[in-house]
């Protein structure tokens, strides 16, 4: 190389034009796209010429097999598979076979194997890049802790999938989710899609055993979602809230207008002004709220719908001009009515209007909320906090 090139993995740069050592030691610069990702393996340039690279994956989208139909036959010949890989459970790959690397390939884009992630070579680490995290297939270990460890105190900090990467995998730590009905956090699938599931302890316990998953991989997380004690609650956004109107609970609906807002994503880009939604809550209170609205109507001769506003904002941060609700905790709700309509004067509630206010109440105080307000604590169950007229506050 000259003293213009700066080597960077397989990579280098000729003056300001990156090159690329191939796997025959050639050198090749180029200043166009390499290649791309498509659901069946990727798309690779050559020269401007583009091809297919087809990739078998396994159940745990680990990358076993690439090949390409170079000569268009429509039939594969031994010359045209790109690479084979096998691997251990933790994601080490075999050695002493299968070793060839066909020029055929992309030497980038053949980087992405175990878990479909890209393999990180530079200063000898091999750590497998899963965006979130950086993995240590020889360790079997995260080198980052998982960002839901509080939920798995059974497991280490840097456990990967579970210690059982035959069935499961860990692509950020953000699985679907499971909470009881008093919103304690049951577990999660091992499935990448932020969902938010409620379920009861005994449905759990039938379907999902802990001992079993740690050692024997038997837990049925398809059966649990099918009980009837189950319910989907939603998807949490990129703040990991949840929506209390999106969890499909038809006697859980929105007050008065929505607010409209501005506010800033988790890569620093500001949103334009809209309705973004003043209902976003923690998983933990959005499944103890929707058991406790069940077991209200279940308690009742007629159906009762609970209006909610004033949560957090899509990003908490944002003040929408409450200061204690920035952590989706809290909730504001216009008064129960008996005779089904809602009130923002807590001097027009009946004694009986009262009592079923103060039922609510309790419900929820069994699931966790603690921090439950109104004027003067005229409904039972309630504190004392003025500037609560207008409306029942409820949070844990």
């Amino acid at each position: 190389m000259t003293a213009t090139e700066i080597t960077y993995q397989n990579f280098f740069f000729s003056g300001e034009i990156p090159c690329q050592k191939k796997a025959t030691g050639e050198k090749k610069c180029v200043s166009a796209l390499q290649f791309f990702n498509q659901p069946e393996g990727y798309v690779k340039n050559e020269d401007g010429k583009f091809g297919y690279v087809y990739q078998y994956k396994d159940h745990l989208g680990n990358v076993r097999l690439s090949y390409t139909d170079t000569d268009d036959s429509g039939d594969i010949s031994q010359d045209e598979i790109v690479e084979e890989s096998s691997y251990y459970p933790f994601g080490l790959r075999h050695r002493g076979y299968n070793n060839v690397v066909s020029s055929n390939g992309n030497s980038v884009a053949n980087k992405y194997g175990f878990g479909g992630k890209e393999l990180n070579e530079e200063l000898g680490l091999e750590w497998h890049d899963f965006g979130a995290r950086n993995y240590d297939a020889s360790l079997g270990r995260w080198m980052n802790l998982d960002p839901l460890a509080e939920g798995m105190r059974r497991f280490s900090p840097y456990n990967y999938a579970w210690d059982n990467p035959i069935i499961f995998t860990d692509p950020d730590g953000m699985w679907g989710k499971y909470y009881a009905e008093d919103g304690t956090y049951l577990g999660d699938d091992g499935i990448d899609d932020n969902k938010v599931y409620q379920t009861t302890v005994t449905a759990y316990e039938n379907h999902v055993d802990g001992e079993a998953v740690m050692k024997f991989g038997g837990s049925d997380f398809e059966s649990l979602k099918s009980d009837t004690d189950t319910h989907f609650l939603g998807k949490t956004n990129e703040f990991g809230l949840i929506q209390l109107t999106g969890m499909g609970n038809e006697n859980i609906a929105n007050y008065g207008s929505e607010d409209k807002y501005s506010y800033t994503d988790k890569k620093g880009n500001t949103v334009a002004k809209g309705k973004h939604g003043d209902d976003w809550v923690t998983p933990e209170v959005g499944a103890a709220f929707n058991a406790a609205v069940n077991e209200l109507n279940e308690d009742s001769s007629t159906s009762i719908t609970v209006k909610v506003n004033d949560g957090s904002a899509f990003n908490p941060a944002k003040n929408l001009g409450h200061s204690t609700h920035f952590t989706g905790e809290s909730i504001d709700m216009p008064f129960l009515k008996t005779n089904g309509t809602h009130s923002n004067n807590i001097s027009n509630l009946s004694k009986a209007d009262k009592s079923l206010n103060g039922k609510f109440v309790k419900i929820l105080k069994g699931k966790g909320f603690t921090k439950n307000y109104s004027d003067k604590g005229s409904i039972p169950n309630t504190k004392h906090s003025k500037g609560h007229k207008d409306h029942l506050h409820v949070g844990q």
